[in-house]
């Protein structure tokens, strides 16, 4: 694949002066003079792109107009974008590296993920509501611990009457545990028997004993 010669063209705040390095066929690094006088490198693809636009200045300019460039919800989004487009983040390979990618609207503008999210409740996390999407204002929404852990993609799902819930969802709704739950689908019993069925509690008084 042929190299395009980025040399002399402007991405945004940024003047490519040189090529860095070539990453593979058709991809390069390049060296580029940000127009507050800072130099930074980036590849190729992220810049024809134009996620990147700048050494980093006109994200802290857009944070800093609204004071929020220490805030949880701008921390979260800094992180959101990282783990999808950053190779060196440490999570990259279950974001970016699988395929999730955030939205356009919210690539280039904590404003806009923070119109759409508004401010995070106490004890709340960003969460992908399909984990197989990525990151945009359809698919996410504050969650709290519990909600992040029945939307695991390992979870156990059961499905009863038409109605898909985690197996700790279906045992909360039951007020039964999850283990005797587990124990009966593993012996073979029907999802609707091992929900339903009441545990016969003089079993488990001489278990104990």
């Amino acid at each position: 694949m042929r190299l395009t010669d980025l040399t002399g063209q402007r991405f945004g705040r940024l003047l490519v002066l040189e090529q860095a390095e070539t990453l593979s066929p058709g991809n390069a690094r390049w060296k580029c003079q940000c127009d507050c006088g800072s130099v930074t490198y980036s590849q190729g693809g992220t810049l024809r792109t134009g996620r990147h636009l700048s050494c980093g200045c006109l994200q802290r300019e857009r944070a800093t107009k609204h004071g929020m460039e220490r805030s949880v919800e701008y921390m979260t989004w800094a992180q959101m974008k990282s783990r999808c487009i950053n190779p060196n983040h440490r999570s990259y390979g279950a974001y970016g590296g699988r395929g999730i990618t955030v939205c356009k609207r919210w690539l280039s503008s904590f404003e806009k993920f923070f119109a759409d999210m508004g401010t995070r409740p106490e004890g709340h996390s960003l969460e992908r509501i399909n984990n197989e999407k990525g990151y945009s204002p359809s698919n996410c929404r504050w969650a709290s611990t519990k909600d992040q852990n029945n939307n695991r993609r390992n979870n156990v799902r059961l499905v009863m009457d038409g109605e898909s819930k985690t197996l700790t969802e279906w045992a909360d709704k039951y007020d039964i545990s999850p283990i005797t739950v587990k124990s009966r689908l593993k012996a073979g019993w029907p999802v609707a028997d091992a929900l339903l069925r009441p545990v016969d509690k003089r079993k488990a008084t001489k278990s104990k004993k």
